[in-house]
């Protein structure tokens, strides 16, 4: 699991509620709108609540979410 946002105090709130998961969990500091620091195919599925409103390049989010992408 990635657990990815553009604050490193919400990513340290999700190390806390999400540490009995302990290494399973992988946490990425990123901007949506920009690149994204993984490897192509390094998710299965992405789910977002809340958040892809906020990002103003709609283009741009999803094609950096589509490069992360596993195909299939």
């Amino acid at each position: 699991m990635i657990a990815l946002d553009g604050s490193p105090s919400m990513l340290s709130a999700a190390r806390e509620r999400l540490d009995r998961f302990g290494e399973r969990v992988t946490y990425v500091v990123a901007d949506l709108g920009s690149p994204l620091p993984l490897e192509p195919g390094a998710a299965d599925a992405i789910l977002s609540t809340a958040t892809f409103h906020w990002v103003r390049d709609h283009g741009a989010l999803f094609r950096n979410l589509g490069r992360v992408l596993r195909p299939g």
